[in-house]
C-alpha cells in the first residue's frame, strides 16, 4: 500500500466475498476491475493521513497487529468483512 500511495495510483488486486458464511479472497471478477486508478492530490492526502494514523496506533496492539496490507482495516489491522462494510458504510 505505501508504495502505491507514493506513486499516486491504486490497483484492485483482490476482492473479498462471502461464500457459505465464510469470507474468501479472490481475483477481481473481470480484467477491467484490475485497472489502475490514478488518485488526485486531495485523495492522496487523506489516504496518507489515514496511513500515518494506522502506523501510530499499531504499537498499541503489542505485537497482535495483523499486517494485511489493506488500506481500511479493523482497529487491529485485520481485514474488514464484506458484511461489516455493508452494515457500516
Amino acid at each position: 500500500m505505501d508504495g502505491e500511495l507514493e506513486e499516486g495510483v491504486l490497483t484492485v488486486a483482490e476482492q473479498l466475498s462471502n461464500v457459505g458464511g465464510r469470507v474468501e479472497e479472490g481475483k477481481p471478477k473481470s480484467r477491467a476491475s484490475e485497472a489502475a486508478v490514478a488518485l488526485d492530490s486531495g485523495t492522496l492526502a487523506v489516504l496518507r493521513a489515514h496511513r500515518r494514523r494506522q502506523l501510530a496506533e499499531k504499537p498499541a496492539w503489542s505485537g497482535s497487529w495483523k499486517e494485511t496490507g489493506r488500506i481500511f482495516t479493523q482497529e487491529d489491522g485485520s481485514a474488514l468483512t464484506p458484511d461489516w462494510v455493508s452494515e457500516h458504510c
